[in-house]
C-alpha cells in the first residue's frame, strides 16, 4: 500500500477531525476539567497519601537581572491560564477556576544564597521532588530565583497535572523570550496564546465522546472480530493466564481496596477516567543495543520508508510472536497530543497512551511485516486524541488484558545524544519504581547505540526471565538489520526459547 492509499483510507477513521479550528469557551466562574486534570484530581482527592507529583526544571544561568526575571516569569503566568487554576467541586462536580495572575505573584520569588551553582541546584531539586501543593487553593507551581555563589539558578516547579515533557520546554523557551523583549528593544514579544486549556478541555471532549469511539472500534477489531489479543508474557514465564474481569468490574475492585472509601457517584467518575490504580513495585533492567545493529537498524528503516521508532515497535510485535505463537499483540506508546496547530505551544498535561495493535502474517517475509505494521502504528496514532482510559471504558477492556508492553521514545537531536559507556545488561538496584504497565520501555537513540531500561512488575516476572527477554530481543534486532528479507519462521530459527527453571 502506497502513503497516498493508506491517508485517502484512513480519513474517515479521523485523521483529519482533529485538524480543525479549536473553538473559545467564553468566560466563566468555572470549567470542566480534561480527562487528566479529572485523573489528578480523583487521585489527589482519594488516594491515602498522595504525596507529591511534581515537574520541575532549574536554569543556571551566569549572568542575570533578577526583577526582570521575575516580570518574564509573571508575563508567561500571564499567557497561560493553567498557572492560574485551581481545583475543586462546584455544584457537586469537580470543576477548575482561572485566577488573576496577581494572586499567584507570591509564588515567584527572589533569593540570595552563600552556595555554589551546583550545590544550588541540588538542594533546590530536592526541595522541588518532595514539595506538595494544594489542589483546592493553589498555586500549583512556583518559582525560584536564587542568585549563588558564581551565578544564578532558576527554579521552575509544578505540580504534574499542570505539565508534561513538551509544555517545559514551551515554558523555557518563553522565559527565555519574555526576557529577551524586556533587556532588549530589538526583541519581539511572544504572540497571545491562539487558545488557552479550558479551551482544549471542552473541544477534546467532543472528541472521544463524538466520532472516535466507532472509528477506533472499527480499526480494534479490524482482524480478529471481538476478540482481545492473548499474547500475555507473564502466562509464558509462569504457567498460568492471569483472571480478567471487565474493566468496570477489575477497576471498582481496586478503588475499593486501594483508596479511600468514596460515595457510588465519586466511584462512577472514574470510569473512562483511571485505568487502574492499584500499582505494584516495579525492578529495572538496562540493557544496550550496539552501534553496529543502530545503523544497519536505521539503514534498514530508512529505505522502508519507515522511523527506527516505527522499526523497534515492530520488533517488538515480532518478539511477542516468537515467544508466545500469538501473532496479534497491543502495544502501549506514549503521544504528545500536540496534532494541532493550537496546541504546538499550549502548557498542559496532553500525554496519552495509544494502543497499538498488530499482526504478524507469517506468510510475508521481516521487512514487509515491519513496513505494514509501521502504517499500522501510524494508523493507531489516529487515535491520539481518544484516551486510553476511555478505549478500556468503551471497549470493556480490563487494563490488565491490555497492559502487557508500554513504549516511551522521546525524540532526541545530536546535540543531545551521549555516548554509551556500557553495553552489558544489569539488573539497577536502588530506587523505588512504580511502572504503570507489566513492562515499561524506556528507549533511548545515543551516538553509538540505544539504551534500554526496562521496568517490569516484580509479583510478575522474575529477573532472570527479564534478562532473557532483553537476550531475545537484542538478538532478533540483529538479525532483522543483517537480514529482513527472512521470513519470521526463518529469523527466529534458533533463537533461544525459555529453559524449564526460568
Amino acid at each position: 500500500m502506497q502513503p497516498a492509499d493508506k491517508v485517502e483510507n484512513n480519513t474517515a477513521a479521523g485523521r483529519l477531525i482533529f485538524l480543525g479550528e479549536i473553538p473559545k469557551v467564553p468566560d466563566a466562574g468555572h470549567y470542566a476539567l480534561s480527562q487528566a486534570q479529572m485523573g489528578n484530581w480523583l487521585m489527589n482527592r482519594f488516594l491515602p497519601d498522595p504525596g507529591p507529583f511534581n515537574s520541575w526544571f532549574t536554569e543556571e544561568v551566569p549572568v542575570l537581572d533578577p526583577d526582570l526575571a521575575v516580570r518574564a516569569v509573571m508575563e508567561v503566568i500571564r499567557r497561560h491560564e493553567i498557572f492560574r487554576t485551581t481545583f475543586g467541586e462546584i455544584d457537586g462536580e469537580p470543576g477548575q477556576v482561572v485566577h488573576p495572575a496577581e494572586k499567584f505573584a507570591g509564588a515567584v520569588t527572589k533569593i540570595k544564597s552563600p552556595e555554589k551553582v551546583a550545590d544550588c541546584v541540588k538542594a533546590l531539586e530536592s526541595e522541588a521532588r518532595d514539595h506538595r501543593f494544594d489542589f483546592r487553593t493553589g498555586p500549583l507551581f512556583y518559582v525560584k530565583i536564587v542568585e549563588a555563589a558564581g551565578g544564578f539558578v532558576v527554579l521552575f516547579n509544578m505540580h504534574h497535572v499542570l505539565t508534561d515533557a513538551w509544555s517545559n520546554n514551551i515554558i523555557r523557551q518563553e522565559l527565555y523570550s519574555a526576557y529577551q523583549v524586556l533587556v532588549s528593544a530589538n526583541a519581539d514579544p511572544l504572540p497571545e496564546p491562539p487558545v488557552q486549556f479550558r479551551d482544549f478541555s471542552a473541544w477534546h471532549r467532543a472528541l472521544y465522546t463524538g466520532m472516535l469511539p466507532e472509528a477506533f472500534r472499527r480499526y480494534w477489531f479490524r482482524f480478529s472480530g471481538s476478540r482481545i489479543p492473548d499474547s500475555d508474557l507473564t502466562e509464558l514465564f509462569s504457567g498460568s493466564k492471569r483472571p480478567s474481569d471487565s474493566y468496570e468490574g477489575e477497576l471498582i475492585a481496586q478503588l475499593r481496596a486501594h483508596l479511600k472509601p468514596m460515595e457510588a457517584r465519586y466511584e462512577r467518575m472514574f470510569l473512562g477516567v483511571i485505568g487502574k490504580v492499584e500499582m505494584k513495585e516495579s525492578g529495572v533492567y538496562y540493557f544496550a543495543v550496539p552501534h553496529g545493529v543502530l545503523r544497519r537498524l536505521k539503514t534498514l528503516a530508512g529505505a522502508g520508508g519507515f522511523s527506527l521508532f516505527q522499526l523497534l515497535i515492530g520488533s517488538l510485535h515480532l518478539t511477542v510472536f516468537h515467544l508466545t505463537g500469538n501473532p496479534d499483540s497491543v502495544i502501549g506508546v506514549n503521544m504528545a497530543m500536540r496534532n494541532n496547530d493550537a496546541l504546538r505551544n499550549m502548557i498542559g498535561f496532553m500525554v496519552n497512551t495509544v494502543l497499538v495493535r498488530n499482526l504478524v502474517q507469517t506468510g510475508d517475509s521481516t521487512l514487509e511485516n515491519l513496513s505494514r505494521m509501521a502504517w499500522d502504528t501510524m494508523e493507531a496514532f489516529d487515535f491520539g486524541f481518544y484516551p486510553f482510559e476511555r478505549v478500556l471504558k468503551d471497549l470493556d477492556l480490563p487494563f490488565s488484558a491490555v497492559s502487557k508492553i508500554f513504549v516511551n521514545m522521546p525524540n532526541t537531536t545530536e546535540d543531545q545524544m551521549t555516548f554509551i559507556r556500557d553495553f552489558a545488561g544489569k539488573h539497577l538496584e536502588g530506587g523505588r519504581h512504580i511502572g504503570y504497565f507489566d513492562l515499561d520501555l524506556h528507549i533511548v537513540e545515543e551516538k553509538n547505540g540505544i539504551k534500554i531500561y526496562c521496568e517490569y512488575k516484580k509479583h510478575l516476572f522474575r529477573p532472570q526471565q527479564i534478562a532473557f527477554w532483553a537476550e531475545v530481543w537484542t538478538e532478533l534486532l540483529r538479525r532483522i538489520g543483517e537480514d529482513a528479507e527472512q521470513l519470521p519462521a526463518e529469523l527466529f530459527a534458533g533463537l533461544p526459547t525459555p529453559p524449564p527453571d526460568l
